[in-house]
């Protein structure tokens, strides 16, 4: 997976941050955006990302995984830095 670039604005580090925990039984998901840590600038749109937990223990991923599509959006933003 492709790594966040530095915030366009401040040069700042981005990361995701959860905007709502979602759970159905051994399902999970959390709904998220892309924001500098620096300035605070938050990528205008939110993302979404599912979660089953298996009798094993491992973790799949089930419906929605947006974040590569979170990570491109941030990361083909105009940047100076």
């Amino acid at each position: 997976m492709k790594e966040l670039r530095k915030c366009p604005f401040c040069g700042g580090e981005a990361k995701a941050k959860t905007v709502l925990n979602k759970s159905k039984h051994c399902n999970v998901g959390f709904i998220f955006e892309i924001v500098c840590t620096e300035c605070g600038t938050t990528y205008p749109k939110q993302y979404g990302i599912d979660l089953k937990l298996q009798e094993d223990l491992s973790i799949t991923i089930v419906g929605e995984d947006k974040r590569e599509e979170a990570i491109n959006d941030w990361n083909n933003r105009v940047s100076s830095y």
